[in-house]
């Protein structure tokens, strides 16, 4: 309902803590498209699409942000749309997450991975994981390694590699 004219789809980010060799949920972004990027919700590059930070606990949306001839526009709505994003809960949301993280399970040797989902009626639906996740996605909102989990991953993974 936000952008109804494009695959809008989650970015989650999973890694895994060094210590317990177990997944988590790092960060969560959702990207939306616009009249420049449909049918995709191209972020990346300037692709014309805008992302929101998703609390990655609870699903609720944060700000979203788009880039405009190299400089950040932070909107609490969608700009085409009107559609409030700001506070935003996304359906289904655990259940999505609680999957990709048993993903993420079975793939051990992919401690890092960037998930493309699509939330469905029915669901969710896996576009693609990237082992190399596009950090900037995250970090446009808030250093990563503010979290001390994201923090030991990077620190103690080549300890214990």
């Amino acid at each position: 309902e936000v952008y109804p004219h494009a695959t809008n789809t989650l970015r989650i980010l999973t890694l895994w803590h060094p210590r317990d060799r177990t997944p988590f949920t790092a960060a969560v972004t959702h990207r939306f498209g616009t009249a420049r990027s449909k049918p995709l919700d191209n972020f990346h590059q300037g692709g014309g699409g805008i992302c929101a930070d998703v609390h990655a606990t609870t699903g609720v949306m944060g700000k979203a942000v788009s880039v405009r001839d190299s400089q950040l526009e932070w909107h609490t709505t969608h700009p085409e749309t009107g559609v409030t994003i700001t506070g935003l809960s996304i359906p289904g949301y655990q259940c999505c997450i609680d999957g990709v993280e048993r993903l993420a399970a079975s793939l051990p040797f992919c401690r890092c991975v960037g998930w493309d989902v699509v939330v469905t009626e029915a669901g969710y639906s896996v576009l693609e994981a990237n082992p190399l996740p596009g950090y900037w996605v995250w970090q446009v909102h808030r250093p990563l390694l503010q979290d001390p989990r994201i923090r030991d991953f990077y620190r103690l993974w080549k300890l214990a590699a």
